[in-house]
């Protein structure tokens, strides 16, 4: 047993090698990101704003995106919603986000979006290789 001791223990970290950098190679592209912006209010200006994503993942699994919208020109954002793929994503404390849900923090000048998909993002080789995301807020 001693003998086979040193093969044993460099199999199992070729192994853990072969996870470790399969789990660093992730990529997507975006296939399109498209802005809407209406209900312009110029009496009290405010207006509504839509963004739409469409990605493609090239490899690797995601389980959550996020965003980052500046705030240093204007007074704030409200209703703000994220759905993905139709499935609208549910509002939580940044701290304890999980499948389904998503948090906005200010951080600074800028409002920080984390949201995690309602269900696994796989790579082209696998399910779900695409997919959308709809962030819609009022300025």
């Amino acid at each position: 047993m001693r003998k086979f001791l040193p093969f044993i223990l460099l199999a199992v970290l070729l192994l853990v090698g072969v996870q470790s950098a399969s789990a660093q190679s992730k990529s997507l592209h975006w296939e399109r990101y498209d802005v809407t912006i209406d209900n312009v209010k110029t009496a009290n200006n405010s207006f509504d704003v839509t963004e739409y994503y469409l990605l493609t993942i090239d490899s690797g699994t995601f389980r959550f995106g996020t965003a980052s919208i500046p705030t240093d020109r204007m007074e704030g954002i409200s209703n703000f919603s994220v759905s993905d793929g139709g499935t609208q994503l549910l509002p939580r404390v940044c701290n304890s986000l999980s499948s389904g849900y998503f948090c906005t923090e200010q951080s600074g000048s800028n409002l920080d979006v984390t949201y995690y998909f309602p269900g696994l993002r796989f790579d082209g080789h696998g399910q779900n290789a695409s997919g959308s995301a709809t962030a819609a807020y009022c300025q």
